[in-house]
């Protein structure tokens, strides 16, 4: 009896062996084939189905060309931009930029005067109100107390403005100017300016 279980036992495992021989030999068959009739088209396809891109490296090349031509002609423009700007500040014509960094507009009001209050001093204050010029100074985020001083200069409210951003930076003004509109006049001083935009 033990060598008919022993003789099962050895049919068992040779054919085992015989069937894992055929069916490796098989899968690496069907491997070969299916790997032998993938082509360029069936592999683009294959990849586009799966959500990607295929691109040739000359178009990903002339794409990569045009864009760094595009490039080139942005910095031109921005360049031909700023030489524009210079060109309206020499001409003290306000400035506005489209994405509202910096802004300003000139208005010129006329205040009527308090005849009561003015009597004694009716002809100085007639002389110094018609020499002052009302501005409406706008800061909006970015601008510093360098453009400030710059765009106060080309509106006749001060001087000098290489002094009033020093007055600005010495007396640690320039460190709390406030963004928002600010109603100026030529008859105020660095101080009074500089309380109204720090405000």
């Amino acid at each position: 009896m033990r060598t008919v279980i022993q003789s099962f036992a050895l049919g068992i495992i040779i054919s085992t062996t015989i069937l894992a021989v055929v069916y490796f030999i098989h899968t690496n068959n069907d491997e070969t084939v299916e790997v032998a009739e993938l082509n360029e088209a069936d592999a683009r396809d294959l990849l586009e189905e799966e959500g990607y891109t295929v691109v040739l490296s000359s178009d990903y090349n002339q794409t990569l060309d045009e864009n760094d031509s595009l490039k080139q002609e942005i910095i031109v423009m921005e360049q031909q931009i700023d030489n524009l700007k210079d060109e309206l500040a020499q001409t003290n014509l306000p400035i506005e930029e489209s994405n509202g960094e910096s802004s300003f507009e000139e208005t010129e009001e006329e205040e009527s005067m308090d005849s009561e209050t003015d009597e004694e001093n009716e002809g100085e204050d007639e002389i110094e109100e018609d020499d002052r010029i009302d501005f409406t100074l706008t800061i909006s985020r970015g601008m510093t107390s360098i453009d400030i001083s710059q765009i106060l200069y080309e509106n006749n409210i001060v001087d000098n403005a290489e002094q009033f951003n020093q007055f600005l930076e010495q007396n640690g003004y320039s460190r709390r100017i406030q963004l928002g509109e600010n109603k100026l006049h030529s008859n105020m001083n660095y101080t009074e300016i500089a309380n109204v935009i720090t405000d």
